[in-house]
């Protein structure tokens, strides 16, 4: 059973420990998006209307430091409340407020239809399917936004074989009330990020896939791929 309350609680405190945000933690979020944006840029990626999907409570995904467009064109989804940037570094502060301000930030979770069918060139998901309540159905509404053509960007941290079930034979069962525990409900190899993605409306056309032995017994590391509409 999902505890999705405990698991939001736990990821606002990561984010802010109630008055300020490190600057450590910014520049994770910015060389993440800087990160999935190379990727996307290496397939070839183009839009007229984005959305990402849980951009975080900083609000500085993807769409804010790279997206193209105005604020009506790159919309952000968050079931958490966007919170300022307060390191006291004036010039960060006031840098990360800009980056903010490209777009449009919806509190709220996107498998609750905030938005028309269809709305959507690119649908960008990363980073966030095993931190949510229902994978399945947040895949299904972000097959529901997407246009006719459109694409879907998606990306997770995955297990290898051996990591995964040491995972859920070991460290979560010794462990369930850890930050880690609480804040990744949910757990994946690529194989199983694959299923969930194709079980759910979408084809994957091009994979950010690991080596052999990665897969077999490396260390968690960020899988990404790159799907349309089924």
């Amino acid at each position: 059973m999902v505890d999705w309350n405990a698991a939001q609680a736990e990821e606002l405190r990561t984010w802010t420990d109630s008055i300020s945000v490190s600057p450590e933690r910014l520049f994770r979020a910015l060389a993440s998006a800087a990160a999935l944006n190379e990727f996307m840029r290496a397939h070839g990626i183009t839009y007229r209307r984005s959305v990402e999907i849980g951009i975080g409570p900083l609000g500085l995904g993807w769409a804010a430091v790279f997206g193209e467009g105005s604020p009506e064109d790159l919309v952000g989804f968050d079931p958490l409340p966007r919170i300022d940037s307060s390191t006291g570094i004036p010039a960060l502060d006031e840098f990360v407020s800009r980056l903010q301000q490209r777009v449009s930030y919806v509190q709220g979770r996107a498998e609750d239809g905030l938005q028309p069918s269809g709305s959507f060139d690119l649908v960008v998901c990363d980073n966030v399917i095993d931190h949510t309540e229902r994978p399945e159905r947040l895949l299904a509404e972000c097959r529901r936004l997407v246009a006719p053509n459109g694409t879907l960007v998606f990306g997770v941290n995955v297990f290898s074989t051996l990591g995964y079930h040491k995972w859920v034979r070991y460290t979560r069962p010794r462990h369930p009330n850890s930050s880690n525990a609480v804040l990744h409900p949910h757990s994946y190899t690529e194989r199983t990020a694959d299923l969930l993605v194709a079980a759910n409306g979408w084809r994957v056309v091009a994979r950010q896939a690991a080596s052999r032995a990665q897969r077999a017994i490396g260390h968690a590391y960020c899988y990404r791929l790159i799907a349309k509409p089924a």
